[in-house]
């Protein structure tokens, strides 16, 4: 039985390693890639350090400062994304890029936290909070002035050449 995440990661009473658990139950039922790297293969010991490191670093620089041009060198041309949007996004980093571009005009002030990642052989979870004032167009959502927050998911699966081949994106908002 899957428990809400959020009631899982935000508990300070919550352990590292209920949490990678949750997560592994968010993967086991979102995932629908059935990509599993042997164990011992390069692939398999291929950069979980390196994977965090860059999505910590697409969390920073295309979403908290709006460097949205480096998508280009987190996700491969082919990467597919998974979203409860009712829109669908352009293929490729420069969909990914498109995405933060929107938000960003939207949210100009937007200011994102990495909650945590956790990393087990091609897989990166990212949880994260972002904040801002909705001061622009959102898709066709005239700005409102709130303050908003937003929370949410991301189960990023790498290559071996260290691009992201597919994301699944699970986001909530408040405000």
């Amino acid at each position: 039985m899957l428990v809400p995440l959020r009631s899982k990661v935000r508990s300070g009473e919550r352990t590292l390693a209920q949490a990678k658990a949750v997560c592994t139950d968010v993967v086991s039922a979102t995932w629908s890639c059935n990509h599993q790297p042997r164990p011992g293969s390069e692939e398999a010991s291929m950069g979980v350090a390196e994977n965090k490191t860059l999505v910590r670093r697409f969390y920073e620089e295309v979403w908290d400062r709006g460097n949205v041009e480096f998508a280009h060198e987190v996700f491969a041309d082919d990467y597919v994304r998974h979203d409860l949007r009712s829109t669908q996004a352009l293929p490729g980093a420069a969909g990914m890029a498109k995405i933060a571009a929107d938000f960003r005009r939207a949210f100009p002030d937007a200011h994102w936290r990495v909650d945590l990642l956790l990393g087990e052989d091609d897989l990166i979870v990212g949880r994260w909070t972002a904040t801002g004032t909705h001061s622009g167009s959102w898709g066709d959502v005239a700005p409102t002035g709130k303050n908003v927050t937003f929370s949410g998911v991301n189960i990023f699966r790498f290559r071996p050449d260290g691009k992201v081949a597919e994301i699944s994106n699970h986001a909530t908002t408040s405000g």
